[in-house]
């Protein structure tokens, strides 16, 4: 594997141990919150959106690597479950990554890096929702978990 790939896989490791931190960090009664009066999705919810995204994408991409469980909304207040989830959708980007030395990827414009980005993008804004959400329903993460969450130089 040639150096930009190393690195890819490396800031997507990072990135998704700031997702565990905050799935871990978050108290069983913030999953279940809201800040939506029209029935939009709870904290648990959009974790939910987030692995069916990849998903999505995976299936687009490489239907060898998508063959994984989709979550429904209910289970997005089982910890166990999204755990679960992430830990094998998140090897699955990784396979990703390891396996197209090339950097193309089908029905994602600007390659590899770009899809990267993109995923990292796209859940990272779901976090930073999610952060809020739990403030304002008064269900906060710890100091720790906030200091997990952006502690990338550290390379958690």
């Amino acid at each position: 594997m040639d150096v930009l790939h190393e690195q890819l896989l490396r800031a997507w490791r990072i990135h998704e141990s700031k997702n565990f931190a905050l799935i871990d960090g978050v108290k069983q009664k913030g999953l279940e919150c809201t800040l939506s009066t029209r029935g939009g999705r709870t904290v648990g919810q959009q974790l939910v959106h987030v692995q069916n995204v990849r998903l999505m994408m995976l299936e687009n991409m490489r239907k060898d690597l998508a063959k994984l469980a989709k979550l429904e909304r209910a289970q997005g207040h089982d910890k166990k479950l999204l755990r679960k989830g992430f830990r094998t959708s998140g090897k699955a980007i990784e396979k990703l990554i390891e396996e197209t030395p090339d950097g193309k990827v089908k029905v994602f414009k600007g390659g590899l890096v770009t899809f990267i980005a993109y995923l990292i993008a796209h859940e990272s804004h779901h976090r930073g929702g999610i952060v809020l959400t739990l403030k304002q329903c008064k269900q906060p993460l710890s100091k720790d978990v906030y200091w997990k969450i952006w502690g990338w130089s550290k390379g958690e």
